[in-house]
């Protein structure tokens, strides 16, 4: 009853189902380990947010040019915002659109320091950034790790970097005419105050996220897709026996061999 199934399309049929069920499998595994990626982010954001805020000299010795040292780590830095900002475009809050604020910061030994002073929002489709402190300043921020040059710049008139996607270091780099320290700090407090129309960018949420949820469906469609496709293996060898067992001048090979109707 079941030799239809050894046909060379319904071979074909057989391995799409496998393949469905392997890739739903396999998207749920890859949500899982989403979710397990996700809680121990988290777990790391906690425990650095209870840590000392240090110098971020000594945070970049300690880390000894590992980023995920850095990541989330409280720093402080002191010296004198230099000219020129740099935004990096399309950043949201509350739901409304606008930009980070970067704006090199120079140190007392001579580095530069790039500081995200915050986030601004658009002000008719456009954002000015608000002038920096002139003076000595000292802040206080979580540092970033850049996240490097797979992202598209937005240059001026003259080809100079006015904005970007992502925080890549050889864009301010360009932008601020020299070489900068290999990590972004993100504004918290500053003295003096910063501009109000600045509001520091936030830590991620610590929440668990949708991953776990979408694990669930993938392996649900997995299990739904072989349990239906079982059953139309079951139903279309039903509908082949009734027709052998209808009446029926032909042999029994050559009606086992005509499709089932509908």
């Amino acid at each position: 009853m079941y030799r239809f199934a050894l046909r060379p399309l319904w071979i074909l049929s057989h391995l799409f189902a496998v393949a469905c069920v392997v890739a739903f499998v396999a998207l749920g595994l890859w949500q899982l380990d989403r979710h397990d990626e996700r809680a121990e982010r988290n777990a790391t954001i906690e425990a650095r947010a209870e840590l000392p805020a240090v110098p971020v000299a000594d945070a970049l010795a300690e880390a000894d040019g590992d980023d995920d040292a850095l990541r989330f780590r409280t720093v402080s830095a002191s010296g004198t915002y230099g000219e020129g900002d740099l935004l990096v475009d399309n950043r949201s809050k509350d739901g409304l659109p606008g930009a980070w604020i970067l704006t090199p910061l120079r140190l007392d030994d001579g580095s530069t320091l790039v500081v995200n002073r915050g986030f601004q929002f658009n002000d008719g489709g456009r954002v000015e950034p608000e002038p920096a402190p002139d003076g000595p300043v000292s802040i206080e921020g979580t540092a970033t790790p850049w996240d490097g040059d797979d992202c598209g710049v937005r240059t001026d008139d003259a080809g100079d970097p006015v904005g970007m996607a992502c925080l890549r270091r050889s864009a301010a780099e360009e932008a601020f005419g020299g070489e900068v320290l290999p990590v972004v700090v993100q504004r918290q407090t500053s003295d003096p105050s910063a501009a109000s129309a600045l509001a520091p960018v936030p830590l991620p949420e610590l929440d668990a996220g949708p991953h776990r949820s979408y694990a669930v469906q993938w392996f649900i469609f997995a299990a739904l897709t072989a349990v239906v496709y079982v059953l139309i293996l079951r139903r279309v060898a039903h509908r082949i026996g009734e027709r052998i067992d209808e009446p029926t001048d032909q042999p029994v090979d050559q009606a086992v061999d005509q499709p089932a109707p509908g």
